[in-house]
């Protein structure tokens, strides 16, 4: 009975909890990834079904994992934002599900690095990585945010999701400008990509427990 015991505890403990969620968000990003983008056609609804049984999550959250996943690991170009279309496409997602997603991802980032900054004189060297990392990151969601294709394109201004991120971050006007993505033409991907350097190694790790704590979060909403 002892030994039962010990083993209950063992899986019930914050490590072991810890490391099953990583383990789910591996399946999510591990699976969709050998469809996107070389076979894109092929990933239906089966597969995110599959996907939901495995790993309990619903359909949002796979796409807003596979969102954070991409806005932080994948180069930003045409093909990532048709692996977005088709993949909000075939989980079916309303365009109130998909600003929610946006916006819980956009205000994450702001929890994580704080206000929106370009001119970063007199910061450390870390502080400055970080900030460049915030404004690739909200450069990618206000692109997203702005696509008729992705979300609709509220004339409310309150309505309106890519003004929405600008509020959440807290971007001027001059500053959104400055960082706004016009097209997503191959050299000047690359050229994004060098502009904004992603923040320090620890990011990636800090992303794993973060998607932890989301998932907790959405689960404890769907069940109260």
């Amino acid at each position: 009975l002892w030994s039962t015991f010990k083993v209950v505890r063992k899986m019930a403990s914050p490590r072991a909890k810890k490391r099953r969620q990583v383990n789910k968000n591996l399946t999510v990003i591990q699976t969709l990834n050998d469809f996107l983008p070389q076979n894109r056609a092929a990933l239906n609804a089966k597969t995110l079904e599959k996907i939901r049984y495995t790993t309990t999550f619903s359909y949002d959250l796979i796409f807003r994992k596979y969102l954070r996943y991409l806005l932080n690991e994948r180069k930003f170009d045409a093909e990532a934002v048709s692996d977005l279309l088709h993949l909000k496409a075939t989980c079916q997602l309303t365009d109130d599900q998909m600003k929610e997603v946006m916006r819980e991802i956009a205000q994450r980032t702001f929890k994580k690095y704080g206000i929106l900054m370009t001119e970063t004189a007199g910061l450390t060297a870390d502080a400055v990585m970080k900030k460049a990392a915030e404004r690739s990151i909200f450069s990618k969601l206000l692109y997203l945010a702005e696509l008729p294709e992705l979300v609709t394109q509220e004339a409310d201004i309150t309505n309106n999701l890519s003004w929405q991120i600008q509020e959440i971050f807290g971007s001027t006007s001059e500053d959104t400008e400055k960082l706004r993505i016009t097209t997503l033409s191959e050299l000047e991907a690359e050229d994004m990509e060098a502009l904004f350097a992603l923040g320090d190694a620890d990011d990636e790790e800090e992303d794993v427990e973060e998607s932890g704590e989301e998932a907790a979060e959405v689960s404890e909403r769907s069940e109260s």
